[in-house]
């Protein structure tokens, strides 16, 4: 039972780092093992139909981009401008940085 503002922080810290745990070993056992476990579309075809140019995908090795585990394409939304700061807060193989 939360019975105080200390208390509460606390537990809201440690529901932080359980779900980020939680969310790297998904990830990870995704990577290790791409055919085993598909919550959502993985692969090299899931990132086409994200967005990402089929040549560019298609000319990285199988080893890159059968764990493929996207959920969008950024660069979907706009291209980006010379001196443009960037955020990624994923981890993706297939990323901007890689074309």
């Amino acid at each position: 039972m939360i019975t105080n503002h200390h208390d509460a922080d606390r537990a809201v810290k440690e529901a932080d780092e359980e779900i980020r745990a939680s969310v790297r070993e998904r990830f990870a056992r995704i990577a290790r093992a791409p055919g085993e476990e598909a919550p959502f579309p993985v692969g090299p075809e899931s990132a086409k139909r994200l967005g990402y140019a089929a040549e560019h995908v298609d000319s990285l090795p199988s080893v890159a981009t059968e764990s493929f585990a996207g959920v969008g394409n950024p660069l979907a939304l706009g291209a980006l401008r010379p001196g443009e700061p960037v955020l990624d807060l994923g981890c993706a193989q297939i990323s901007p940085g890689t074309f």
